[in-house]
């Protein structure tokens, strides 16, 4: 049952809903499933799942009754969840890292702050984000990233973050809505010796849900590598995160990318 026990909240909704309403009915068939839940790369799994409970007598609205059981235990509980991306061993249960990233993403209905030490293919790895911030206009995103500066380049920082800020907004960030977007300055520092970066990778959703990662917003940390990561609904840890992130922008320790109003 791992599709059906590691599916984004918005799925296990529209699943949900297919099989009840019916058109989600036993004899089950991919094209069936991807007609209502309207993502192609699950469908598979959820077919092999829907299968497997058919076998056991359980079927159709006794499965969505089943599925929302299931979820809505889990989510009780708050326990803390472990998020792995690498080789899959039999008997060891984790959540997929890209299928967290996504949840993360497509989940948040209020806010989301986001720390992130690197990224790969900007259009890419914030194309879920961006879309998100447009189905949702209320939605307040704060995106904490790490300006560097790179092995012998001598020129300014302000030079060097003006050159980041260009490239982030006209050629990587995908969407019309901009998030508040920050960076932590002794990234830049010319003192090798003094230099510091953002290396977190954080998201808290909605002041509700902490996902803390060793994976970096990029295909390879989502799909390929070894990474570890926790994910856990305490909205005590989410607001001691968002307090410490709120205090560093409040006294200046991270700074607003140009090309942004300091009002936003």
């Amino acid at each position: 049952m791992k599709s059906l026990l590691q599916l984004e909240a918005h799925l296990i909704r529209q699943l949900v809903s297919g099989l009840k309403s019916g058109y989600i009915a036993a004899p089950y068939s991919k094209k069936m499933i991807e007609s209502q839940v309207h993502d192609p790369s699950q469908a598979t799994g959820i077919l092999d799942d829907l299968n497997e409970l058919a076998e056991l007598g359980i079927k159709d609205r006794a499965t969505a009754h089943w599925i929302e059981s299931v979820n809505s235990h889990r989510d009780q509980q708050n326990i803390p969840e472990l998020v792995w991306t690498g080789p899959e061993m039999d008997g060891v249960r984790s959540r997929d890292t890209n299928i967290v990233f996504r949840e993360t993403f497509s989940s948040a209905s209020e806010s989301l702050w986001a720390t992130t030490y690197g990224y790969y293919d900007g259009q890419r790895a914030f194309e879920e984000l961006a879309a998100r911030m447009e189905a949702v206009p209320g939605l307040d995103v704060h995106l904490l990233l790490n300006v560097d500066r790179k092995f012998n380049d001598q020129r300014s920082s302000d030079f060097i973050v003006k050159e980041f800020a260009d490239r982030f907004w006209n050629k990587d960030w995908p969407g019309s809505r901009k998030p508040r977007v920050f960076y932590y300055p002794p990234a830049l520092d010319p003192d090798r010796s003094q230099r510091a970066v953002l290396h977190a990778k954080t998201f808290v959703i909605d002041e509700q849900v902490v996902y803390i990662t060793s994976a970096n917003l990029t295909e390879a940390a989502r799909e390929r590598n070894i990474e570890v990561g926790v994910r856990l609904q305490d909205r005590h840890m989410a607001l001691q995160l968002i307090r410490h992130y709120r205090a560093m922008i409040s006294q200046k320790l991270l700074e607003l990318l140009p090309g942004q109003s300091e009002s936003a």
